[in-house]
């Protein structure tokens, strides 16, 4: 994936993360704590949203092809890095904070 794939994907999953907020976590949690978690070390270890200091939900964005429906995502168990080494994918790796997805 080149530079210019991986600003525009991130462009569009800020866009879905902005609209998450103002449109299902503010309005359907009021009176519950929520967060968006903004920190990048935290983002890489499955969180993107917390609810109440506990739930811990890793937001997974479909954004191709973005005019068909699909019913489901992968659950990533594995991935070959570029260096050729097979390590455990998101849905598997150790020290993950994901309690919902």
């Amino acid at each position: 994936m080149n530079n210019t794939t991986r600003r525009t994907d991130s462009e569009k999953e800020a866009l879905v993360a902005r609209f998450l907020d103002e449109n299902y976590y503010g309005p359907g949690l009021k009176g519950t704590e929520w967060e968006r978690v903004r920190d990048k070390a935290r983002q890489l270890r499955g969180a993107d949203v917390v609810i109440a200091g506990k739930v811990v939900i890793d937001e997974k964005t479909k954004l191709y092809p973005l005019n068909k429906l699909q019913g489901a995502i992968c659950h990533e168990l594995s991935q070959v890095t570029w260096g050729g080494q097979t390590v455990d994918g998101w849905y598997v790796a150790p020290g993950q904070l994901t309690t919902h997805y």
